[in-house]
């Protein structure tokens, strides 16, 4: 199943897939463990969210938009939450011109995670609207491939044939999600915001002083209340906290 991200540019779609193999989604939640986070982030515990099928065997890993709307939005353990989905571009800058993985990001993912840009900021509340300029965060390798300029913060990059400026560059160690990689924000306007298609991964940070089995009895009561409210939402579906550490 494929998920329309963005508005269709030059005749072409760009799409988001769920994670075909465990174990790439796993190396993406291993890399975001080992960053370490800023000195006096909200918690030293970041946790992923998901939800497990009792009649299947399948441990993806994965969530829908209706999981995150409720876990951000309810939750009473979890202090900030975010969600990512994996992307494909072609990008062109200057004579470079490369087909590179990325990420669609919700805004909050530079909180959750811990990490500000080496260069330049992180994603603005505003930038995950439809209709406002399009802005896009390199990695470091990615920035030194185009050759190190400091003063690259400004300027257009083509991403999919769509330009984007340039507001940041990630640091050294983010580089183990992928060192070719660049970040967009995800735009949630051309999504279902109540839709139980599990196609992303949600990480949150754990407010101080609780545990996991705190969030985890927390998301059995909100798996209670939505069994009640949301009848798409299936009964063999259990929400699942795991800490970083241990995927």
């Amino acid at each position: 199943m494929e998920l329309i991200l963005s508005p269709p540019i030059g005749g072409r779609r760009i799409t988001v897939h769920a994670c075909s193999a465990k174990l790439a989604c796993l190396i993406v939640f291993a890399a975001i463990a080992l960053v370490p986070r800023l000195a006096g982030a909200d918690s030293d515990e970041i946790v992923t969210l998901y939800t497990t099928d009792s009649h299947s065997s399948a441990d993806d890993r994965l969530a829908s938009m209706a999981d995150f709307v409720a876990w951000k939005f309810e939750s009473a353990t979890i202090s900030e939450t975010a969600l990512y989905a994996s992307e494909s571009h072609d990008i062109s800058f200057g004579s470079f011109r490369a087909d590179v993985d990325g990420y669609a990001v919700w805004v909050s993912f530079f909180d959750v995670i811990g990490m500000r840009p080496l260069l330049g900021r992180s994603f603005l509340p505003e930038e995950k609207e439809p209709n406002t300029p399009s802005v896009v965060i390199l990695s470091y390798h990615l920035w030194q491939a185009f050759g190190g300029d400091p003063s690259i913060l400004g300027k257009i990059i083509l991403v999919d044939g769509q330009k984007r400026t340039i507001v940041g560059v990630m640091p050294k160690q983010m580089d183990a999600l992928g060192p070719g990689r660049i970040l967009i924000p995800f735009v949630p306007a051309y999504v279902t915001v109540g839709g139980h298609d599990r196609e992303f991964h949600v990480i949150a940070s754990v407010k101080p002083g609780v545990t996991l089995a705190q969030v985890q009895k927390d998301l059995d009561l909100l798996d209670q209340k939505r069994h009640q409210r949301e009848p798409k939402y299936p009964l063999n579906w259990k929400a699942r906290v795991a800490p970083m550490k241990q995927l």
